[in-house]
């Protein structure tokens, strides 16, 4: 039996085809790298914090606020957040004041808070007084 030639236009689409999937699996493979390298450095700045190594804040910059509170469960202590992020005491003192602030936590018990769910009440709108031309 004779085999079958390809035709040179179905060939070309097929090697395309195969190229995109391998680039897709490799930029997959590079993310899952990234992300386990950013996770590594992330952990070695704490733990340079925590030391007492402030050039690192210098160097590296400083923390993202935001992205720590993305990364705290529902429910979390100030000693949750202070080694999440290696900050003092009276850092993690005035962030949580502020997202207090911020209507972003609440307090459940001392040093204890819980993230405000997307689903704010409506503020209240007040209530429009009759108009009168003369009081």
């Amino acid at each position: 039996m004779a085999r079958r030639e390809t035709a040179p236009e179905n060939e070309l689409t097929r090697l395309k085809v195969a190229q995109e999937r391998l680039r897709q699996r490799q930029i997959v493979v590079l993310r899952e790298e990234l992300t386990k390298a950013t996770e590594r450095v992330e952990t070695l700045r704490r733990e340079l914090r925590r030391l007492g190594d402030h050039e690192v804040t210098t160097f590296w910059g400083k923390t993202n606020w935001h992205q720590i509170f993305e990364r705290l469960p529902p429910t979390f202590t100030a000693r949750d957040l202070a080694a999440l992020t290696g900050a003092s005491p009276s850092v993690v003192g005035t962030i949580t004041h502020r997202w207090r602030r911020q209507q972003r936590i609440v307090t459940v018990a001392r040093g204890k808070f819980r993230k405000v769910g997307s689903r704010r009440s409506p503020k209240r709108t007040p209530t429009p007084t009759p108009f009168s031309l003369f009081p």
